[in-house]
């Protein structure tokens, strides 16, 4: 599993990228950037496809065009790319598998089912089983095994997308560091909170301000 710091340098990387065109543009298009990376999201809320979703993560961190904000609207702008990255997290934080434990053995699938009963070795194919009773049971069994790993993998597809959009938010509040933004954490505690953030998210993102 990549590491948070691993996935900074990644995103660093994507938004130096960036850079170049960036400095280039005459217009502050900060909003209207965030606005067109928001269109993966939007596509999410109905297709409750990861690949929308991923587009978001991928590209939101490039939105900030510090070329042409002016200092005095520096607050502004980290408002929203903070509300930006809120949603973001929020639709990262009830895309996770319900009701699931990775550290919770019964919740994880085995390598391989096996049936009731101790006459037929782990895998055999259901046909193979002359038993009804046994075979309905060991059909069972597959279909669950196959929903915990569906599961499984689900989470960590989400797992994966959340480092990115810490990350991300990490490398844009970084930026904001940089160029002595005053400070606004109580303005940015509640875009946090109305998005619907768990308090121990709430907490880390805090720390980045």
């Amino acid at each position: 599993m990549l590491r948070l710091s691993k996935i900074s340098l990644v995103v660093t990387a994507m938004l130096a990228f960036n850079a170049a065109a960036h400095a280039a543009t005459t217009a502050d298009t900060t909003q209207a950037n965030i606005a067109s990376r928001m269109q993966g999201l939007n596509r999410f809320y109905t297709s409750h496809s990861l690949d929308d979703l991923h587009s978001t993560v991928y590209t939101l961190v490039s939105s900030l065009n510090f070329g042409t904000i002016k200092p005095q609207d520096y607050v502004a702008r980290r408002r929203e790319i903070v509300q930006a990255w809120a949603t973001v997290l929020a639709a990262i934080q009830a895309a996770y598998p319900k009701n699931f434990d990775p550290n919770n053995m019964n919740d994880l699938p085995t390598d391989c089912v096996m049936p009731p009963g101790g006459n037929y070795p782990c895998g055999v194919r259901p046909s193979d089983i002359s038993d009804a009773a046994v075979r309905a049971h060991y059909v069972s069994a597959i279909a669950t095994n196959e929903a915990k790993l569906q599961r499984v993998q689900l989470y960590h597809q989400v797992q994966v997308l959340d480092m990115v959009a810490m990350a991300g938010l990490e490398v844009n509040l970084r930026e904001f560091r940089e160029r002595r933004a005053p400070p606004d954490t109580a303005a940015l505690d509640d875009i946090l909170r109305d998005a619907g953030l768990t308090h121990a998210r709430i907490v880390r993102v805090r720390s980045m301000y």
